[in-house]
């Protein structure tokens, strides 16, 4: 079972922006990142499932269209997050803001972030089991009833380094 000391670096970010500018993606070095399909169908599962029982609507993925800003995004806070050797939230020691680095859409906004570092354990129901019982990630994942999209990436672990993986994990409020 998952607890705090199992995500050494677990944070919420509360933030709210403007989206400004296109991501540079930054690959050199970061490891794998890795459009986590799979990961994030469980997660959206786990998390829906969670949503229906607080009598909110069901999360989608986020559309195929939107997919490479945030994958971009994820790339340059993933890249950040490995030369600060730190669980870090965009924005965060001079690190690229979700806020800023995504462009969308009019109609569109990104509404939060959850970032998992560090853990031995990142299935999808350990994750958000860990989410719900965080009053900050909770706020960010089951108090917003207006949110329709999540998107999630992992990466990692670095060789020889099991407990260097990371998930990044971004809310929508769109169309």
């Amino acid at each position: 079972m998952l607890g705090l000391s199992g995500l050494v670096g677990v944070t919420a970010s509360l933030l709210f922006g403007v989206n400004r500018a296109s991501p540079r993606p930054i690959d050199q070095g970061t490891g794998p990142v890795n459009p986590s399909s799979t990961f994030e169908t469980r997660m959206l599962a786990q998390m829906n499932q969670r949503r229906r029982e607080l009598g909110l609507t069901a999360l989608g993925p986020l559309p195929t269209a939107l997919r490479p800003g945030f994958e971009g995004y994820a790339r340059q806070l993933d890249h950040h997050m490995l030369a600060q050797n730190a669980c870090l939230h965009g924005g965060e020691r001079g690190g690229p803001s979700p806020f800023v680095a995504i462009n969308l859409p009019v109609g569109w906004r990104v509404r939060g972030e959850v970032v998992a570092c560090n853990g031995e354990d990142f299935r999808a129901e350990t994750l958000e089991w860990f989410f719900w019982r965080s009053i900050h990630h909770r706020h960010i994942l089951y108090e917003r009833p207006r949110l329709t999209h999540l998107a999630c990436l992992t990466s990692g672990p670095r060789t020889g380094d099991p407990g260097s993986q990371r998930v990044i994990c971004l809310t929508f409020q769109g169309m």
